[in-house]
């Protein structure tokens, strides 16, 4: 999950500079997409690595989480940073949706510029459901952590195992992630081939319309000659 919210910041990232650079972007290849997704799943695995390296597996955790008393307040640290990175991310989408319009306004382009700002509407909406979905899912697992981790002593250690279970999303958020992920896949699938089947039709009713017109010419040719 971790390496989830980084590589969502790193795709708003990446386009953030396209956008900056829309006119000579190509001339990165794919090199600057392969150095954020690398810089992101390092991160990621050195966070987990750092938030579990004490980890006791002798105790019992509560519920489905993986905290136990040496690693709770690692993991609960982490999981706020994530929704702050998640945080940052949907404010970050927002200001490249907003910034993003008004350079597709002023109609001052050239074919790459074009290519990257529709390019950047596109990952948008690949990208905004997602992190608006795990904002939501952290913001209440982090506040209801931090809610029960302030009146933990007033709760009996079965009551606070309760309380704990209810208030608990991330088994919700691991179920629901990969379902919402394969159907913001089949709705860009769907979105490509609609764009692919307009351009055909259109070429198709351009090529009809050349022809038609160099019949109508050849034959008006052919009735003057007679």
């Amino acid at each position: 999950m971790t390496s989830f919210a980084l590589l969502q910041f790193a795709m708003v990232a990446e386009r953030s500079i396209a956008l900056w650079k829309r006119n000579n972007y190509e001339a990165y290849g794919p090199r600057l997409g392969v150095i954020f997704a690398a810089v992101s799943i390092i991160i990621a695995l050195a966070a987990t690595t750092w938030a579990m390296w004490e980890e006791d597996f002798s105790q019992s955790p509560v519920y489905c989480s993986a905290a136990t008393i040496r690693t709770a307040d690692k993991l609960s640290l982490l999981c706020f940073v994530i929704g702050g990175i998640d945080l940052t991310t949907l404010v970050a989408v927002a200001a490249l949706y907003t910034c993003n319009g008004v350079a597709i306004k002023r109609k001052h382009f050239n074919l790459n510029s074009s290519y990257q700002l529709h390019e950047n509407y596109s990952v948008i909406r690949l990208i905004l459901p997602l992190t608006v979905f795990q904002t939501v899912c952290y913001a209440v697992f982090s506040g209801s952590s931090a809610i029960i981790a302030i009146f933990r002593h007033s709760f009996t250690l079965i009551g606070y195992r309760i309380v704990f279970a209810a208030t608990y999303t991330i088994p919700y958020y691991t179920f629901i992630s990969p379902i919402l992920m394969w159907f913001i896949i089949r709705y860009s699938q769907r979105l490509k081939a609609t764009k692919l089947k307009l351009l055909t039709q259109r070429r198709g009713v351009e090529n009809d319309v050349y022809f038609k017109a160099y019949s109508e010419m050849w034959n008006n040719t052919a009735a003057i000659k007679r």
